[in-house]
């Protein structure tokens, strides 16, 4: 189908145009069909040429997403690749730990150093032995709460039911209580 065609389609079916023509002479009918084509006809390219921007658009989207992709891809690739087998048997012999592993290859990328070097700065010692640290007083921490809270509630469900207006009426359960009051203020800052 021509543009043509589908430009009289669209005048055929314009019944209120269609019944405006019927009362007309033949010079003016002629006048009103051909400023109502160009009507049409440009009414038609606008929305090719929007279709087309669109698709446009869309395909540089795609193009832009694909590229990102790729880049993020490489990325990866590099920080894999960027980890030998031997570098890997270091970071084990100098026992560091999973969490630490990123730091340690940060490190000795930023640097520009081997792997092997990296783990002989005192820098890095002091903070990997930093967070060994941190890691065992949190672990001595969890521990030692797990311990303390072993058979008796938790501190959430003894403020739930004091705020329920379920008040404990002995003594260790009002300091049970008063502590779990003290740690949610302490936890809110």
């Amino acid at each position: 189908m021509d543009i043509d065609q589908i430009v009289q389609e669209k005048i055929d079916k314009d019944e209120q145009f269609q019944a405006s023509l019927a009362e007309l002479g033949d010079d003016e009918r002629e006048q009103l069909l051909s400023q109502k084509r160009k009507e049409v006809l440009s009414n038609e390219f606008a929305t090719l040429k929007a279709l087309a921007d669109e698709k446009t658009k869309a395909e540089e989207l795609a193009n832009n997403y694909k590229a990102r992709a790729e880049k993020a891809e490489g990325k990866i690739k590099e920080q894999s690749e960027g980890l030998s087998a031997k570098d890997a048997l270091l970071l084990a012999k100098a026992n560091v730990n999973l969490e630490d592993v990123d730091e340690v290859v940060e490190y000795a990328q930023f640097k520009k150093i081997p792997i092997a070097e990296a783990l002989k700065s005192s820098i890095l010692k002091g903070m990997l032995a930093e967070r060994e640290e941190q890691r065992k007083t949190a672990q001595a921490t969890a521990t030692g709460r797990q311990q303390q809270q072993a058979g008796t509630e938790s501190e959430a469900s003894i403020l739930a039911k004091a705020s329920g207006g379920q008040v404990p009426d002995d003594e260790a359960g009002i300091a049970r209580l008063t502590e779990a009051r003290i740690n949610q203020k302490l936890k809110k800052g």
